[in-house]
């Protein structure tokens, strides 16, 4: 399918992105959670959940400045409103909280968090190469946006 701002993304790269996003996050994950872990004093709890929110601001921030990911930029591809536009800030905060959440809900309650995690990645994994249409992940069908290529 083709929308206003261009192709849509294929979903195989669409993949390729996230892997790529995952990598430079758990690099920060472990930077980040080993130097507050040692601050605090081998508070393992606050570590994680201020890595967890630090990993939150980036996906957000990301999402809000660029509309793409650095995985997302690496392998050309952008988020857009489902009619073309740019996305808003509103629209980067629950794509961002889709995906972090599950992990933040993990921190606190970790078999909800699993559960949620496998929802929003396997779901996501299934829908954008059974949707024909629009190659939307849960994500995307929550916040109402498409990642299209820009290459």
């Amino acid at each position: 399918m083709v929308t206003p701002a261009g192709a849509l993304a294929d979903p195989a790269m669409r993949i390729g992105a996230r892997a790529i996003d995952n990598f430079i996050n758990l690099f920060v994950y472990f930077v980040f959670a080993f130097i507050v872990a040692v601050a605090l004093g081998g508070g393992i709890f606050v570590s994680l959940v201020l890595t967890l929110l630090l990993i939150f601001g980036w996906e957000f921030g990301w999402l809000s400045a660029k509309q793409a990911t650095p995985g997302k930029l690496l392998l050309g591809q952008k988020v857009i409103g489902e009619n073309g536009s740019e996305i808003t800030n509103e629209i980067a905060f629950i794509r961002a909280a889709v995906w972090t959440g599950p992990w933040i809900l993990g921190a606190l309650f970790w078999p909800l968090g699993f559960l949620g995690w496998l929802a929003v990645v396997g779901g996501s994994t299934v829908l954008l190469f059974t949707d024909k249409v629009k190659h939307q992940s849960v994500m995307d069908k929550l916040s109402k946006t498409v990642v299209v290529s820009t290459k």
